[in-house]
């Protein structure tokens, strides 16, 4: 996990590989948060795929520190 906040928009929508690139953290870490309901996740409509908002990954980050 990286030690300084993550720089990007609040609107922004983050990709799984994206966040986890931001945070440095590995999928199955992330999915792990994501079930535990440490960080929240929405689904595009068109294929349910997950994204995450800029927002809530400053606040996940925010939150482990």
């Amino acid at each position: 996990m990286i030690t300084t906040e993550p720089q990007i928009a609040d609107t922004s929508r983050l990709s799984i590989k994206q966040v986890c690139e931001v945070l440095e953290i590995c999928r199955t870490s992330l999915q792990n948060y994501t079930k535990a309901g440490t960080i929240k996740c929405g689904h595009r409509k068109a294929n349910m795929r997950p994204f995450y908002f800029g927002h809530e990954v400053k606040r996940f980050w925010k939150a482990t520190f």
